[in-house]
């Protein structure tokens, strides 16, 4: 058979004339691009003229999933084309071959045979037919174009996923003169480009695929919480409504039929991605107001560390440097990043129960007497009550702390005399923190003691009054200790308090 695939640059296109074939729908559905549509009856030329033969050879082998997927695929075809007796006879041997009928196979074979030969005929017979192909781009690469994130008036970027390139070309001419087209022939590629950092806007997805098919690329990405919100708009000639719950089950948002009907299929892209652009900002304005509720509540716990601090005779860099000590020591201990900047963050209120604390005792200048110690001790369990209870981890913490950063390893600590670790780990750590800081820092009744006698009491009380483990993760975080102490000295007057 002569070469006839495509028309040459000089040669005019003609709509071609074929019996059976509703052309001028299916031209309709490509806006009138002949050249689209004779690229279409190239492709069933060149890939279905042997179907017989090559569905023979498939069920001999038992590999009844790739004729079921040639079947699909010419029922494609034949649909975008405007085939509409090749259409429903590709249609029911694709049932067959899904249920796995063998009996009914070589009628229904019969009636898909006589309207695929006449066709193939007619076409090979066409003499509007041109007869030179143009270079063709790749179909398995994305459009070329600058990022969306580089440049966020470019249109949206619309992910067009199929095995049959006639498929492709068709939905790429209908979105090109709207959106940035990526495409993709088999599901690892559509996965890699979903899961890029330059994720695709929508995703248009045909369900039967080799490898792995649209069902399970779906799932993948709506396993993602990253991506999961992409929406999904399955492209399929499937009728079973079985298979479309399925996909809908699966998080898909949408299906379009084969053949595809260009405004609807416009209309579907543009309310999925507006839907989606108002989720995306509707998600942007709650994780705004989200962070500013956060900032307020840090800003509260901050400015009430700081009223503690004019209740007392405390230093005024104290609790920053107490705070950021107890971080150190949280991260030489194996917490992870998160967990010591939050111990960072709620310390400040350790001390916030000496707001209930009497003046009289709480700026006494010599040593208290029992019953003055005794009143002194409530401070932790006022500051527990002051915070209250929370479901919010930053103060559930915060609480903790202020509760327990008092209570000694051997249990010979206030308020609650918690022996071990019945102590919370955070007040455990902000102990160590506070007791250092106290010792290495001047007070009105005191001199600052030198670093290496604050750092052997603390040594000397592990396990009377410190986690011996706690002890150790204090000694590796020394260095960053010293470092954080020499910043925020009080004579350093031009050290800004970032808390």
């Amino acid at each position: 058979m002569q070469n006839l695939a495509h028309p040459s640059p000089t040669t005019p296109l003609a709509t071609p004339r074929l019996p059976g074939v509703d052309t001028g729908t299916a031209l309709r559905r490509l806006r009138g691009n002949v050249g689209q549509y004779r690229k279409f009856l190239d492709a069933l030329v060149s890939q279905y003229a042997d179907t017989a033969g090559v569905l023979d050879g498939l069920l001999r082998q038992g590999d009844f999933a790739a004729a079921h997927l040639h079947i699909h695929s010419l029922k494609g075809l034949a649909a975008a084309i405007g085939a509409d007796a090749l259409t429903q006879a590709a249609q029911a041997l694709e049932a067959a071959l899904k249920a796995r009928d063998t009996g009914n196979l070589p009628a229904l074979l019969a009636q898909l045979d006589d309207p695929l030969t006449a066709l193939l005929c007619a076409i090979a017979l066409d003499p509007t037919r041109p007869a030179e192909p143009p270079a063709q781009r790749p179909v398995d690469a994305p459009a070329s174009g600058t990022p969306r994130e580089a440049a966020t008036l470019l249109p949206p970027t619309v992910l067009v996923v199929d095995d049959q390139a006639e498929n492709i070309e068709m939905l790429h001419h209908i979105l090109e003169q709207d959106y940035r087209v990526k495409v993709a022939t088999h599901g690892e590629r559509a996965l890699a480009i979903a899961l890029s950092d330059q994720p695709p806007d929508l995703i248009l997805l045909d369900i039967m695929m080799p490898g792995i098919d649209g069902y399970e690329v779906c799932r993948r990405i709506k396993a993602r919480p990253d991506r999961r919100g992409i929406p999904i708009i399955f492209v399929t000639a499937m009728e079973d409504h079985e298979d479309e719950a399925l996909g809908l089950a699966l998080g898909a948002e949408d299906y379009i039929t084969k053949p595809f009907n260009p405004s609807i299929a416009l209309a579907r892209v543009k309310t999925h991605l507006a839907l989606y652009d108002q989720t995306r900002e509707l998600e942007r304005k709650v994780q705004a107001r989200t962070l500013e509720l956060q900032e307020s509540r840090l800003q509260i716990i901050q400015r009430l560390g700081r009223a503690a601090e004019f209740r007392d005779n405390e230093t005024g860099f104290h609790v920053t440097r107490m705070s950021r000590y107890s971080q150190q020591i949280a991260l030489a201990a194996g917490l992870s990043g998160e967990e010591a900047e939050m111990i960072r963050l709620a310390a400040p209120m350790h001390d916030i129960g000496k707001i209930g604390t009497p003046d009289a005792i709480l700026f006494k200048p010599g040593r208290l007497d029992t019953a003055e110690w005794i009143v002194m001790q409530q401070h932790a369990a006022i500051g527990a009550e002051i915070i209250g209870d929370h479901s919010d981890p930053l103060l559930s913490m915060a609480r903790d702390i202020a509760a327990t950063h008092h209570e000694k390893w051997d249990g010979s600590g206030y308020p609650l005399g918690l022996r071990g670790e019945a102590i919370p780990l955070a007040g455990r750590i902000v102990a160590i923190a506070d007791v250092f800081d106290a010792l290495t820092s001047s007070r009105p009744y005191k001199q600052a003691w030198p670093v290496e006698k604050a750092r052997q009491a603390i040594l000397e009380d592990s396990g009377y009054h410190f986690d011996p483990a706690l002890i150790q993760a204090f000694s590796r975080a020394l260095p960053g200790i010293l470092e954080i102490r020499e910043r925020y000295l009080e004579h350093n007057t031009n050290t800004a308090d970032p808390d």
